[in-house]
């Protein structure tokens, strides 16, 4: 799986994991400019764990296609704004589920 793609999937999920019942809860409680962190937040350590894997050689092993190198690194800042993209556009459809 190319590492855009597992991005922006992982911004799609997330966007959904703050939506479910307890969580959801805590999320909407935040100000919108603590949710806009929080999303961040968690978007940038999940693109830092697909780094980690590419350069301790383990996204191989998850079928991922990122190098440890310059053209990896600029690959997932690119990946990195995909997934904030896709995160706010799931976000914008499923805020107002539970309500």
């Amino acid at each position: 799986m190319a590492a855009e793609n597992l991005s922006m999937l992982a911004g799609a999920v997330l966007s959904f994991f703050f939506r479910f019942p307890g969580i959801q809860g805590w999320f909407d409680s935040l100000q919108p400019a603590g949710k806009q962190w929080v999303m961040l937040a968690t978007l940038v350590l999940t693109t830092g764990g697909i780094v980690s894997l590419a350069c301790t050689g383990w996204a191989v092993d998850f079928g991922l296609e990122v190098a440890c190198d310059r053209f990896g690194l600029v690959t997932m800042i690119n990946a990195l704004i995909g997934a904030i993209m896709a995160n706010q556009g799931v976000y914008q459809l499923t805020r107002r589920m539970g309500h």
